[in-house]
């Protein structure tokens, strides 16, 4: 299909039977798509960096979905209406990492201008 590569959202094991997330550098540029993993179809698009996402994670609750960007961006999206909740600035290069803590309060990003960044 012409992709560069896919990034897939690791899911938790009560998650797995909800959702599946991807996004992709070349075709969905920018974006990442949710889909219902008992119909397999696209709940919902993701829509907002300007570059490449390179990590998906999900928060415990499996409600809110962070993604990172070569845009130098975070996003926390909601889960069900792809609308984004927040956008996490403050890195200088591309954020190759980002994670939800065990209680989904608090965010930890890293980038490739050697810094890791917590946000509460």
């Amino acid at each position: 299909m012409g992709f560069d590569f896919i990034v897939i959202a690791p899911l938790l094991p009560s998650h797995c039977s909800f959702y599946f997330v991807f996004g992709c550098c070349v075709i969905f540029f920018g974006t990442a798509r949710v889909f219902s993993a008992a119909t397999r179809k696209c709940i919902t698009k993701l829509e907002g960096h300007e570059g490449e996402i390179s990590k998906i994670s999900f928060n415990p609750q499996g409600n809110r979905l962070l993604t990172g960007s070569s845009d130098k961006t975070a996003r926390i999206w909601d889960v069900q209406t792809g609308q984004c909740l927040q956008v996490l600035e403050g890195h200088t290069d591309e954020i190759f990492s980002c994670a939800f803590n065990y209680k989904g309060d608090i965010i930890i990003t890293g980038s490739k201008d050697n810094t890791c960044r917590i946000w509460r």
